[in-house]
Order: structure tokens, then sequence, then C-alpha cells
């Protein structure tokens, strides 16, 4: 009868331990995975560098000796430097982009100071018996003409002749 209690809490230890070695395993193989990726990026890059280093060495050799140099080996190293110029452009045209969205970002920005400004302004001019600054600060909040101004103002005054006795 001792014994039983003892069994079950090695069984249950056991369970815990077996699910620790689980999590262990994935983790591990995680990482396995993560430097696979890490090596294989390192292995390309080597493999540019040769590269690079080669048609440099083709353009050394070229100008060295420019009738030993062969015409595919040439056209090689003019496909590979347009492809760098054509990225060199993408990089530039996205760099351009960005800095366009984060001027429009920051002007983006501005609704979120200017709305509560604006429903104050709104507030204000409803509820307060002199009213004008307020209708003036809407009105610049919300980019109104001279005309649309004279025209605001002509209709407050025709409004409030029915309205004050």
């Amino acid at each position: 009868m001792e014994l039983q209690p003892l069994y079950e809490r090695a069984q249950e230890r056991v369970r815990m331990l077996e699910a620790q070695v689980d999590v262990l395993k994935q983790e591990l193989k995680t990482q396995e995975e993560r430097h696979s990726q890490m090596y294989l990026k390192m292995y390309k890059k080597g493999q540019e560098a040769a590269k690079f280093e080669h048609a440099d060495e083709v353009l050394e050799f070229a100008h060295r000796a420019p009738k030993r140099v062969s015409v595919p080996e040439l056209l090689q190293q003019l496909h590979r430097t347009e492809q760098e110029l054509e990225a060199t452009k993408d990089l530039y045209r996205s760099e351009v982009m960005s800095r366009g969205s984060t001027a429009s970002v920051a002007s983006s920005s501005q609704p979120d100071y200017t709305l509560p400004f604006l429903k104050d302004a709104m507030f204000y001019f409803l509820t307060e018996r002199d009213n004008q600054q307020h209708l003036r600060a809407i009105q610049n909040i919300l980019g109104f003409s001279d005309k649309e101004r004279e025209a605001v103002s002509k209709s407050l005054k025709y409004r409030r002749s029915f309205l004050i006795p």
C-alpha cells in the first residue's frame, strides 16, 4: 500500500521529464534550423564575394592585357554591373518613397491634435454667447477662404437677427 503512491509520483515525474525532453528537442531543432540558415547565408555571401573578386580580377586582367580577355567574361561582368545598378536604383527609389511616406506620416499625425481642438472650438462656439474667436479658430482649422468666411458671417448675422429680440 505504501508503494502505490510512490509509484504514481514516479510515473508523474516521468511524464513531466518526458514533456521537458520533448520541449528541449523542439528547441534544439529550432536552433539547428536557425544555424543551418545562418550557415547557408554565410555560404551564399562567400560565393558572392568570390564572384566579385573574380570579376575584379577579370577587369584588372582586361586592363593589363586587353586582347587576352574573352568577350563572354566581359559580357558577364557587364550583366552583373547592370544588376548592381538596378539594385541600387531600387534601393534609392525605396528610400525616396520612405522619406515621402515619413512626411505624410508626420502630417497624418496632425489630425490627432487638430480634431480635439476642433471639437472644443465647436463646443464653445455653440455654447458661448461671445463666440467669434471660436468661429475664427474653426474657420482656420477647416481652411475657409475669405469668400466662405464672409458667407458664414452674413448667415450668422441673419440668423441672430431672428433669435435675439
